[in-house]
């Protein structure tokens, strides 16, 4: 079965290696149900603390352990006794977590780390343990070890940083982060394209489209022009254009079957058999004559009263 109630914190491990941040979270949680003195010793004279306030702590303490711890400590109904059994068994931590924090601290470079943020985090880790060990670092301990620790390289930065001054560690940290972005964006831009050549003509998306659309109007209205054109030189060969029948012979006389339709036989402008009217390129004074021609052949063959 599951638990009743969700825990609000990380339970106690069995090994006891997460009891500091366990007793500080109960701390907390306890002060905001009022129930601080269940958990603080009594001193003689005090009055009684009322039963249903210590069944309640008890309750809240035994959810966040672990259950082996809840099944040692099964005997024990006083919140302030399970209390103090708890810090008797894993309160010593404390001379564990010190030499520890103490060798980490010594060791700790600001040069050893790829990023501001992740040297930040690892001081902050130390310092904390240091802290809850008893041992205090103050802001000055903190910025002197950030700046004795720069690589060699940066050493007029380190002597720069430090003509600043600064009282706190979190002034010099935010500059340091300040500084790792705008070398990131610098590098960022340097790399972008090489030095002295010009950088390339934004594409919008809408434009592309539009070009992309004339481009295939373009190429199918020249694929349709190269068709007419190939068509009308076929037509005006006397061929059948293709995927045309052939035009059956009127009048004993081979011929496209498309001209033989028309009573003319070709072009009435020029009088050629080659072309249609609508394809003459004939010059005008040779169509001039040709018309003449025609209209005067044509009178003789009349009754003419010679005014023509």
């Amino acid at each position: 079965m599951g638990d009743v109630a969700a825990r609000q914190f990380d339970c106690l491990m069995l090994n006891g290696k997460n009891y500091q941040t366990w007793v500080v979270d109960c701390q907390f949680h306890l002060a905001a149900m009022q129930l601080t003195h269940t958990i603080t010793p009594r001193a003689d004279g005090a009055p009684a603390v009322p039963a249903h306030e210590i069944a309640k702590a008890s309750i809240f303490l035994r959810h966040h352990i672990h259950k082996d711890l809840k099944q040692e400590y099964l005997e024990v109904r006083d919140s302030l006794t399970l209390w103090l059994a708890l810090e008797e068994r894993f309160g010593k931590q404390k001379t564990v977590v010190l030499p520890q924090a103490r060798r980490d601290w010594s060791q700790l470079r600001f040069l050893d780390f790829k990023t501001v943020e992740a040297y930040n985090s690892a001081l902050h880790r130390i310092v904390g343990q240091l802290r809850f060990c008893g041992q205090r670092v103050t802001d000055a301990e903190m910025i002197e070890k950030t700046l004795e620790t720069f690589h060699p390289s940066n050493m007029m930065l380190q002597e720069q940083y430090r003509n600043n001054r600064y009282r706190k560690y979190s002034e010099l940290i935010n500059v340091l982060l300040a500084a790792e972005t705008q070398n990131e964006l610098l590098m960022k831009i340097f790399n972008m394209r090489p030095v002295g050549s010009n950088a390339l003509p934004e594409a919008h998306a809408s434009f592309h489209k539009k070009n992309k659309t004339f481009y295939k109007k373009g190429m199918h209205s020249k694929k349709q022009g190269h068709n007419e054109g190939k068509f009308k030189k076929q037509f005006n060969r006397g061929q059948k254009p293709r995927g045309q029948e052939k035009g059956k012979a009127q009048n004993g006389q081979k011929g496209d079957g498309n001209m033989s339709e028309h009573p003319n036989k070709g072009c009435f402008r020029c009088g050629s058999m080659n072309h249609w009217s609508r394809q003459c390129r004939t010059e005008p004074h040779l169509i001039q004559m040709y018309q003449d021609w025609k209209k005067a052949s044509k009178c003789r063959g009349s009754f003419c009263s010679g005014t023509c």
